[in-house]
């Protein structure tokens, strides 16, 4: 089975005639392959271990493998009808699995304003991690069709 990336659901939407060839898509599709070729070859850093078997562990001279490089994104711009849409919905369809979600970016910003409602009255410092910490959580990617951005260990779209 042939396996559908970004690249080949574009190259068959223009082999069927159902968009144009664009450069600048075709660009933007390719730097979209590069991400989803190395989200589907990483390996998520292990969970890290604390208290006293960590450090029993250390003993004996087991490490944890902390260095984990994480798969950088895109930012995607560009005017009305050019096509940013389209690529993030094929992006999103080539990610196989169920741990990914699609958000317009105004329904993203709306949720976290909601965040941020829900945590008034605490120390401010405190607000903005339970938003941080959310999408890492629930998702393993997000996508919007503004921009994608992807920190470690969840893999952010927004």
């Amino acid at each position: 089975m042939q396996s559908v990336t970004p690249t080949s659901q574009y190259l068959k939407a223009l082999n069927e005639g159902s968009h144009q060839p664009d450069d600048v898509q075709k660009e933007a599709v390719s730097r979209l392959e590069i991400i989803y070729q190395e989200l589907i070859n990483s390996t998520p850093p292990a969970p890290r271990t604390s208290g006293l078997m960590a450090r029993v562990g250390k003993l004996w001279g087991k490490r944890e493998d902390t260095k984990h490089t994480p798969v950088r994104g895109l930012y995607m711009w560009g005017g009305v009808g050019r096509g940013k849409t389209w690529l993030m919905d094929l992006f999103y369809q080539s990610l196989p699995g169920e741990r990914k979600q699609r958000l317009h970016f105004h329904r993203f910003m709306l949720r976290v304003h909601e965040e941020l409602t829900a945590l008034q009255g605490r120390p401010i410092r405190w607000k903005l991690l339970p938003i941080a910490l959310k999408p890492k959580l629930t998702c393993s990617v997000l996508t919007n069709f503004l921009f994608l951005i992807l920190p470690t260990p969840c893999y952010l779209a927004v």
